[in-house]
């Protein structure tokens, strides 16, 4: 009876150790103050829809990922940023075509510049003819038919090419104007985070709204993050405090820190196994904690990091778990590439 009660007590403490994994499973690709112009912060980390290539974007700079190689697009070496006064580059999304979409704060009026992958272009109404409440985008998603959907400070915008359509609390069901996080799932549906919390959800015609504080699960005032889907299109999202919550039978379910340290959850990602994965922050949580989650279902691992002020996550056609950490105060703000078995470089 003792030993069986020791190899319990083994087992269990084997399942809070946080994991170190092998040297091959962590690479290091990039770190901020190479480029000696930015801060150490990335303002978004996104995949393409090749699932090879990856753009992240820093105050000066976007950053192309490909080959286990990088490029740095910036005012010094990009044309059309020279005379434009543009800075906080931010990957939007990538359409259909394969055309990348990056928000810009600029003095002259384009709030978006594209990349065909020869040539950057600042979105200006002469190129298209932006309303005058898109002044600044902060997110956008492109659905199967290349539909734009944009967050703005008006609320949401929907452009199909040839007419624009703006959805705000006077005129639709949006409960409120901020958008702060924005996503579409496999079957077309828009989904909405706001800065009150609320959840919203809108298909094209109907609209159906999950208000914090009312809805089971979903808590007030917490401005969410980051929204992501799995393979059976399953809804998680992130918000600024740290939580991560997961959508399921009409409520929202709280993603316990069940492994033994401290969390505070920035974002989360799915890969091709269903395996939920989480970036986690100790600039934020109590307690220096490994950076990187893995949930399976039934126990949540740990992943030591070169830097585990993990804030943005995603996942490539390779399995390879892209990073964008933050620096704290003058450390460096890291993309790291993470992979069980050895990152596998496309």
């Amino acid at each position: 009876m003792k030993n069986i009660y020791s190899l319990l007590v083994s087992i269990f403490v084997i399942c809070l150790l946080p994991l170190s994994g092998f040297a091959d499973d962590v690479k290091v690709i990039f770190d901020s103050p190479r480029l000696n112009t930015d801060r150490p912060f990335f303002s978004s980390l996104k995949i393409a829809p090749d699932g090879k290539t990856a753009w992240a974007g820093t105050m000066k700079t976007i950053l192309r990922f490909t080959g286990g190689k990088h490029e740095a697009f910036s005012r010094e070496n990009v044309a059309a940023f020279a005379d434009s006064s543009c800075g906080n580059f931010q990957p939007l999304a990538v359409d259909t075509k394969g055309v990348l979409w990056v928000g810009l704060q600029c003095y002259k009026g384009a709030p978006l510049a594209t990349f065909d992958g020869n040539t950057w272009q600042l979105i200006t109404k002469d190129i298209i003819p932006l309303p005058e409440y898109v002044k600044t985008v902060s997110l956008m998603v492109f659905d199967k038919n290349n539909v734009m959907w944009l967050a703005t400070y008006s609320g949401l915008v929907r452009y199909d090419g040839k007419e624009w359509n703006l959805f705000s609390p006077e005129n639709s069901s949006l409960p409120y104007r901020q958008i702060s996080a924005l996503s579409i799932d496999k079957n077309g549906t828009v989904w909405i985070g706001t800065g009150q919390g609320d959840i919203a959800k809108f298909d094209g015609k109907r609209w159906e709204i999950f208000k914090a504080g009312k809805t089971i699960g979903l808590p007030t005032g917490r401005m969410v993050k980051s929204i992501k889907f799995d393979t059976n299109s399953v809804m998680y999202f992130t918000n600024y405090t740290g939580e991560a919550y997961r959508y399921a039978d009409g409520k929202f379910h709280l993603i316990g820190c069940n492994y033994g340290g401290g969390c505070y959850f920035e974002d989360v990602a799915v890969d091709r196994q269903n395996v939920l994965w989480l970036a986690n922050n100790i600039n934020r949580g109590p307690g220096r904690e490994p950076g990187l989650l893995r949930q399976d279902g039934k126990k949540m691992r740990s992943f030591k990091l070169p830097n585990n002020s993990s804030y943005w996550l995603e996942v490539d056609a390779a399995g390879n778990k892209w990073i964008a950490t933050s620096g704290k105060f003058d450390a460096n703000g890291s993309i790291i590439l993470f992979n069980e078995g050895g990152v596998k470089v496309q």
